[in-house]
């Protein structure tokens, strides 16, 4: 089905958004391409008042259920901050919603993002890093992590720079029996027909 530039996927239970057709997708090579929604291809600096917030909740996160940093501008190193802290804690967590959408973190978040969901014992149900310019590269660590991750069940993944280059990752992760998603969100990337069949594909073998 698609509506607008956006075209929905609903197959056997699980809900993938992906980018409508366009004409020639750019690669993970290819960092300053946002075809669908303009973003700086670097993170911005971080907001010092949110990036201290975000070191707090860091260091507290074993008191938190959900945690909401959206829109905060916690920047890179902040991300890097929560992400570190989840992976660190583990199974001692009870924290299972994380909401960092548009908040101007990086490639180095994202990795320490995959880092974390890669975990055995990562409590993460939901996860939103949306509107964040992770590159490809850095959105592609987070997609390799789902291979291993048993819990997670809901990611928005949209506007992040995701590209061509990524569709295979993406394809082999969520069509492992490991792969717990239900809810995906990958609106505002430059993956093309090819990805949506490979992904159409995996998401008919899970």
């Amino acid at each position: 089905v698609v509506w607008g530039r956006v075209a929905v996927v609903v197959l056997w239970g699980r809900v993938a958004w992906i980018p409508a057709k366009q004409k020639r997708p750019p690669k993970c090579s290819e960092s300053g391409a946002w075809p669908l929604m303009q973003h700086a291809p670097r993170p911005p600096a971080p907001w010092q008042p949110a990036l201290d917030v975000a070191r707090a909740c860091a260091r507290r996160l074993a008191r938190l259920g959900c945690l909401h940093l959206g829109a905060t501008s916690i920047g890179d190193e902040g991300g890097v901050a929560i992400a570190e802290a989840v992976h660190a804690a583990g199974g001692s967590l009870r924290l299972a919603s994380l909401h960092v959408h548009n908040s101007g973190l990086g490639a180095a978040a994202a990795r320490a993002f995959g880092g974390a969901l890669e975990h055995a014992e990562c409590p993460l149900t939901e996860l939103h890093i949306g509107a964040n310019p992770l590159t490809c590269e850095g959105g592609t660590a987070i997609v390799r992590s789902l291979s291993a991750n048993s819990r997670l069940n809901t990611l928005h993944l949209n506007a992040v720079g995701l590209g061509a280059d990524a569709a295979p990752a993406l394809a082999a992760a969520i069509g492992t029996e490991r792969c717990a998603l239900s809810v995906l969100w990958l609106g505002g990337n430059a993956l093309d027909d090819a990805a949506a069949a490979s992904l159409a594909a995996a998401l008919r073998g899970a």
